[in-house]
């Protein structure tokens, strides 16, 4: 699953009492952190993306049913608000797709 750190700051609340500026740095450390630490991997044009299904899933599962349900909500809003965000992907697989597409041509 890819996202792109724009969309990432639109869906997360912000629950301190920071400056965007300061919140904007405080998402960027954590990515960079998980980037390091080989959980994600940077793509380019500022998208971000799990290193593994596996990592995706478990992540995916630990945030509660309906803090879900909102934060896909939110993304919908926002990648209707940004639809050139939307279609930046629409011809990229992610790579475990191409993965996937590879096997079953052998």
């Amino acid at each position: 699953m890819r996202f792109h750190r724009e969309c990432l700051l639109a869906v997360v609340p912000c629950k301190t009492t920071r400056t965007p500026a300061e919140f904007e740095a405080m998402v960027s450390g954590h990515l960079r952190t998980l980037v390091n630490a080989g959980i994600m991997q940077r793509m380019q044009q500022r998208r971000y993306a799990f290193c593994g299904s596996l990592m995706h899933d478990f992540v995916y599962n630990s945030i509660p049913h309906r803090t879900r349900r909102k934060y896909h909500l939110t993304t919908a809003r926002w990648l209707q608000d940004n639809p050139s965000y939307a279609a930046q992907d629409r011809w990229m697989p992610h790579d475990s797709e191409r993965g996937r597409r590879r096997r079953r041509r052998r």
